[in-house]
């Protein structure tokens, strides 16, 4: 009988259930199921396999021995599995449950379908408590360990079978560590993983992956960690989908990495709401980064006009110091908007008229010291 599996988690074979989960945790972190999916497969069958020989002493016993008579197998990078006692009538229905789930996370058109989530759900629903029990823990554990899943999806079952308000029924480090995994999956999708359906399971993961790399680099890591990764090159998919693309708008804006596909994508927005502030200034930045001046310059006008939006007028000035550059100390003193006191009713000889000395703005005081750097 193959006795791998106290080699993988490196320990010698013991019925301490204790002692399997916590070499099996002190694994995980070499084998992540996002960077290493093979290494971490074969080390969750070897915590399962050994967790099974642990609960019957005489299997375990049983194995040593013909471990010790018989020679190892190490070409077999799977686990055999211990035999066990004869299955309760309920153990088949359990088993095609669980096989079912497997099947919704392993195929690439149900993955991210929440309708498919749905029907399983109702599926659960038709067999009695029992077996919702045996299933629980055994789901959130399957969940928690796939790879890129979709929040949106697990928080369906998470409320079917009620996993925030039962982690009582866990040891305490599990239910910390499911705690903070609930909190995760309480945060929404980035956008709708659905749309992936049609390509393959491991460019699904690989997309997601990508995808929300980008959008933790944007919101918590500084512009040119984001930068690095829009710009190297790398070939991923990009779902038709509008909430993605703007935030995609959004990132290469930030990171300054020009895109032909993003601009036209902003432009046609705008055909549709010629007024989105939103949308002017996102098609304005793309242009201005493709060095597509004329168009630049009529979105940042519109912008600056429709609201005197003030990265605007940052844009105005960047496009004439570019283009113009002779009239860059008009525009400059243009933008300059300071606010004086009404002179009504106050006398020459009045020291509030040292307030009313023409003056120019912290801003355009910066500006004027911006355009002496350059030639």
């Amino acid at each position: 009988m193959n006795q791998r599996c106290w080699q993988i988690l490196g320990i010698e074979p013991t019925e301490d259930q204790q002692a399997i989960r916590a070499a099996y945790r002190g694994k995980l972190p070499n084998h992540h199921p996002e960077n290493d999916p093979g290494g971490f497969q074969l080390l969750r069958q070897a915590f399962e396999h050994a967790r099974k020989l642990a609960e019957s002493p005489f299997i375990l016993r049983s194995a040593q021995d013909a471990e010790d008579d018989g020679p190892h197998d190490e070409g077999t990078p799977q686990l055999e599995q211990a035999p066990e006692p004869p299955p309760s009538a309920a153990e088949p229905l359990f088993e095609s449950m669980l096989a079912q789930f497997d099947a919704l996370l392993n195929t690439p058109e149900t993955r991210y379908q929440p309708q498919s989530w749905h029907s399983y759900i109702a599926q659960l629903d038709q067999y009695d408590i029992a077996l919702i029990d045996r299933l629980r823990w055994h789901l959130l554990d399957r969940v928690y360990h796939s790879a890129c899943i979709s929040t949106d999806c697990v928080r369906l079952l998470a409320e079917r079978l009620n996993w925030r308000h039962r982690l009582n029924e866990l040891e305490q480090d599990d239910a910390a560590r499911m705690d903070d995994y609930l909190d995760y999956i309480a945060r929404a999708d980035i956008f709708d993983l659905s749309t992936l359906s049609s390509i393959s399971l491991p460019a699904q993961v690989e997309t997601v992956a990508f995808f929300r790399h980008a959008y933790h680099l944007y919101w918590n890591e500084p512009e040119w960690m984001l930068r690095l990764l829009l710009s190297n090159p790398s070939v991923i998919y990009w779902p038709d989908c509008p909430r993605l693309m703007k935030q995609l708008a959004q990132w290469y804006s930030l990171a300054e990495v020009p895109s032909e596909t993003l601009r036209d994508h902003c432009l046609a927005q705008l055909e549709l709401d010629a007024e989105n502030s939103d949308w002017l200034y996102l098609a304005a930045r793309h242009c201005a980064l493709l060095q597509d001046n004329q168009r630049a310059f009529d979105c940042w006008q519109r912008l600056y006009q429709q609201e005197q939006y003030a990265q605007a007028e940052q844009g105005l000035l960047d496009w004439c110091r570019e283009q113009h550059p002779a009239c860059l100390p008009l525009l400059i003193q243009a933008f300059d908007r300071p606010v004086y006191p009404a002179a009504a009713g106050i006398s020459a000889s009045s020291d509030k008229q040292d307030y009313l000395t023409p003056t120019q703005t912290i801003q355009t005081l910066v500006r004027w010291g911006e355009a002496a750097q350059f030639n």
